[in-house]
């Protein structure tokens, strides 16, 4: 083992391994003849983007010892957001947030926060204003996200997803197993189908549907079966409040978009979003769908069924306040009465928060890395 909570691991030309651990970049002596490493991994560069989710980062070496980066979205906090641009604070202590989701009632938010050790799984009270931390505390279970009744919640793992009841009390059990990584994204309003996001070693994120039973004892889960399994990548499904639908974001057009499809799948996917799309959201009180965009607005589309075809409208702004950036990992949810969203907010005063694309260049990295890990062997 190289290094505990690591991610985006590279080797270097220069005889070092680096990897991301918490948005910090490490660094490590190796020895590729004997295959070991050397010493111990020494901080390099801070603040490097990077997903927890899916464990890609944002930072690139050239072979002549160049390093490019991007600067992760800092801290965050998570607001209130109404279509007048208007936040509120709703969890406003400062950090690395990931996912809210919101609970059927409105009344509870769940959420993650990325650490070094990996992520954390907590549940805030909104009415009382109490955080709960889930077990199990080591990251090995993420992104909690809630049953339609909100007496159970659904976590993601390496090879399972499992599930906890809604106080937060107990153990983790598992739902079912799998041979990869899965994270659950959304229920039919029955509860009795989950779809959820599966990393395919060949085809990338896709997403799979399975059946779910409650019993006395909890969730069972019958067979799963992809939904969209393709070269392209997929993700953040959500059902229509009717179960009838799925709105998704997929790559197949070149660029992420939203679609709807109709569940089960027919084949005849319809777009939705125009210029990107992200992260789609029903309204459980309108026929609206709302979906984010790549730069960070959030957009609404009215639509109808027409002769049991999905007719989307044009999309429109809904409101001119962006939101963090958290690339493809939703950063918002909708609260149940269609009115609001719990959003991820820089936590940064304006002047230091980061622009759009911007990236920054390393020139003589590799000296540097040298120069640091040396001095620690």
């Amino acid at each position: 083992m190289v290094g505990r909570g690591g991610t985006a691991a590279r080797y270097l030309g220069n005889g070092y391994i680096v990897y991301v651990s918490g948005g910090t970049l490490f660094a490590v002596a190796f020895d590729a003849v004997h295959r070991e490493t050397r010493g111990a991994p020494v901080a390099i560069l801070n603040d490097v983007a990077y997903s927890a989710t899916q464990g890609f980062a944002q930072i690139s070496f050239s072979e002549s010892g160049t390093a490019v980066y991007r600067r992760s979205s800092n801290l965050l906090s998570i607001e209130w957001l109404d279509s007048s641009g208007k936040t509120e604070p709703l969890v406003s202590a400062p950090a690395r947030y990931v996912r809210p989701r919101l609970s059927p009632d409105g009344l509870r938010l769940a959420f993650g926060i990325a650490e070094a050790s990996g992520l954390s799984s907590w549940i805030f009270d909104i009415r009382k204003g109490t955080l709960t931390r889930l077990p199990p505390g080591d990251g090995s279970l993420s992104q909690p996200m809630w049953t339609p009744d909100g007496r159970f919640l659904l976590f993601g793992g390496p090879r399972q997803i499992s599930w906890l009841p809604g106080d937060g009390a107990g153990e983790p059990k598992p739902l079912f197993e799998g041979p990869v990584r899965q994270i659950p994204l959304s229920m039919t309003p029955n509860g009795r189908t989950l779809v959820y996001l599966r990393f395919g070693a060949v085809t990338g994120p896709d997403l799979w549907t399975v059946p779910v039973e409650t019993t006395k004892d909890g969730l069972r889960a019958g067979m799963p079966e992809a939904f969209q399994a393709t070269p392209a990548f997929e993700s953040q499904a959500r059902f229509s409040p009717d179960g009838q639908w799925i709105a998704y974001n997929s790559t197949v057009s070149g660029s992420w978009e939203i679609y709807v499809q109709r569940f089960p799948p027919d084949g005849h996917p319809v777009q939705v979003s125009v210029g990107s799309g992200r992260i789609p959201m029903w309204s459980a009180t309108k026929q609206e769908l709302f979906y984010a965009t790549e730069r960070q607005r959030i957009m609404k589309v009215s639509y109808a069924i027409r002769d049991g075809a999905f007719v989307p409208s044009p999309p429109v702004a809904w409101t001119e306040t962006r939101f963090a950036d958290t690339g493809v990992v939703p950063a918002l949810d909708l609260d149940p009465d269609g009115k609001r969203f719990a959003a991820l907010m820089p936590a940064d005063p304006p002047g230091l928060q980061q622009s759009p694309n911007h990236a920054t260049v390393l020139l003589n990295f590799f000296d540097e890395v040298e120069r640091r890990v040396g001095a620690h062997k």
